[in-house]
């Protein structure tokens, strides 16, 4: 956080939101060294992400789906961590040390997004995907034993798709499944 905030313009704020779910994990002095910083601004964990992001020059995440949002909101994004959008060019930035950041957050204000590459993104998210209801899926199985819940047709459905995309996958490569069986 200090590396990015001391990397600014004197005029531009560092808005640090928290993860819900992280709420309580850090210690005060935490809390207090962003209250301390000049041109940092915490955020109310429950605000939504996107107003955030819409008003924003860039967004710098740890592994968070705020880069992925900002990606998709035609802003860029810095990730300091391993996480599946890291591979989009020009849309994402994985920095490899905390020492660069503030060079890739500099580059925010010259940043053009470029449609085709997102459209690429998204299209291949659509592709790869199945629709998943966890709640409805997990109230189905959580009562069943493991073998009631390997037979059930519900995750049937996911298990399924899983095998194909992974059979495809290693068609293609030197690798080939001996036998891949969905019961």
């Amino acid at each position: 956080m200090q590396n990015v905030a001391q990397s600014l313009p004197w005029d531009t704020c560092l808005y640090v939101k928290e993860h819900p779910q992280a709420v309580g994990v850090k210690d005060m002095g935490f809390y207090n060294r962003v209250r301390g910083t000049p041109n940092v601004r915490m955020i109310y964990p429950h605000v939504p992400s996107r107003s955030l992001i819409a008003g924003s020059k860039g967004v710098v995440t740890i592994t968070g789906t705020a880069g992925m949002e900002a990606m998709l909101m035609n802003r860029p994004a810095v990730t300091l961590g391993d996480v599946f959008y890291n591979f989009v060019p020009n849309l994402v930035t994985r920095a490899k040390s905390s020492e660069e950041v503030p060079e890739l957050v500099r580059r925010f204000d010259n940043f053009q997004p470029d449609e085709r590459i997102l459209e690429t993104f998204v299209t291949a998210i659509l592709d790869e995907s199945v629709e998943v209801d966890p709640e409805g899926l997990a109230a189905k199985l959580m009562p069943l034993t493991l073998e009631q819940k390997l037979a059930h047709p519900a995750l049937q459905t996911y298990t399924t798709f899983s095998c194909q995309k992974i059979s495809e996958r290693l068609q293609g490569s030197q690798l080939q499944p001996n036998h891949i069986q969905v019961a």
